[in-house]
């Protein structure tokens, strides 16, 4: 969230295109209108697509990062696979790797 002004006056941005955030993004910008403040959530498209089920999850090793991924628009959220559970916790990655359509790996060769 960040204040933004123009010509009309101060607003505030909010954005958030994460599955995790996307109750507390969404709690936060009805507050703010409710409350009468200009308000701007500037990744209301993402967000719509997450809750329709229409975006597409971005799967990356335990050790990656969203951040350190190649951000796609179409993406809506990221999820890992191989991290280490609690032991109460089921590993889906078998069937999260079986229901996945891949995008083809570009070879590369060294000369």
């Amino acid at each position: 969230m960040y204040p933004r002004s123009d010509e009309h006056g101060w607003w505030l941005i909010v954005s958030s295109d994460s599955l995790i955030l996307l109750e507390d993004t969404l709690r936060a910008t009805y507050a703010l209108w409710s409350a009468g403040i200009p308000v701007n959530l500037s990744s209301a498209r993402q967000l719509v697509k997450i809750v329709d089920q229409t975006d597409y999850v971005g799967i990356q090793p335990a050790y990656g990062h969203k951040y350190n991924t190649v951000y796609d628009g179409e993406v809506g959220t990221y999820t890992s696979l191989g991290i280490e559970r609690d032991s109460g916790s089921p590993n889906h990655d078998a069937e999260v790797i079986a229901a996945t359509i891949w995008e083809p790996i570009d070879e590369v060769e060294l000369k």
